[in-house]
């Protein structure tokens, strides 16, 4: 009995829904928690401190950044099916990443038939420095849906204490990112966090969302995929709202807003 309450009281904490059963799978490339039902989670993760990386070439079976939340069968695992791989001409390169499956990480796919939300949570403890921090990841989400709001992958910020389940993935409230798909290629992403995160505990949250149904396929293609996480700060603030005037063959004149305190800059072109 004192496990069951030790397990409630840690799900609460973190703000995430308890699921009904809750099984660990082991023994293979890829890791994932599978419940009896439609929830689904992995090992319990805690706040990380940064700077923070993450490229998944770790055994998957010892990573515990990320907490997985979910409904339906398309679920966030980590696992070797796809990868942002270094050496793109190099057909023999292996290595991992998170991406959406159906089957614990075996395979990078999703199921048209199942409606799914599936989150993998990563929960950082930002210092009171004042620093720029940016959130950095590579992506690709090649999946075309027959809309926008049907099959998408989208970041959020929220504080410690909300829950994940207060999400609304077509609202733009806490996203970080626009709603995301038909993106074939690895991408890379650099998102500015602002300085309303210093001293702050927030959870970071990437969404995959489709709608499913058995009598029509509402998206083609494969779902999304994440690798190369990363979060640091520096003490240069990005500048702001730059402009370009007075253009000539030889010549421009350059104009921007200084959002720290830097004195001197690098312009590159």
């Amino acid at each position: 009995m004192r496990k069951k309450v030790f397990f409630l009281l840690v799900f609460v904490a973190l703000g995430l829904a308890v699921p009904p059963v809750l099984a660990q799978s082991s023994g293979s490339s890829a890791t994932s928690n599978t419940a009896v039902g439609d929830m689904s989670f992995a090992t319990l993760n805690f706040p990380v401190s940064l700077p923070y990386s993450q490229d998944f070439e770790t055994n998957p079976e010892l990573i515990t950044d990320f907490a997985f939340q979910g409904t339906g069968s398309n679920l966030w695992a980590i696992g070797s099916a796809t990868f942002k791989p270094v050496d793109a001409s190099n057909p023999s390169e292996t290595g991992h990443s998170l991406y959406i499956s159906t089957d614990d990480g075996a395979s990078y796919q999703a199921s048209t038939v199942s409606t799914s939300q599936a989150y993998a949570v990563l929960e950082v403890n930002f210092p009171t420095d004042p620093m720029e921090y940016h959130l950095t990841f590579d992506y690709k989400v090649p999946c075309v849906p027959v809309a926008a709001a049907y099959a998408l992958f989208r970041v959020f910020m929220i504080d410690s204490s909300v829950p994940v389940s207060s999400i609304d993935v077509l609202s733009d409230s806490c996203a970080l990112t626009g709603m995301l798909s038909e993106v074939s290629d690895w991408t890379h992403a650099d998102i500015v966090l602002g300085s309303g995160v210093l001293g702050t505990s927030k959870k970071i949250v990437f969404c995959w969302y489709n709608y499913g149904a058995s009598w029509l396929s509402f998206f083609t293609g494969d779902p999304a995929a994440i690798d190369n996480i990363a979060i640091a700060g520096s003490f240069c603030g990005t500048p702001a709202a730059l402009g370009v005037s007075d253009v000539t063959p030889t010549s421009a004149t350059l104009n921007w807003t200084e959002t720290g305190s830097s004195s001197e800059w690098t312009v590159s072109w």
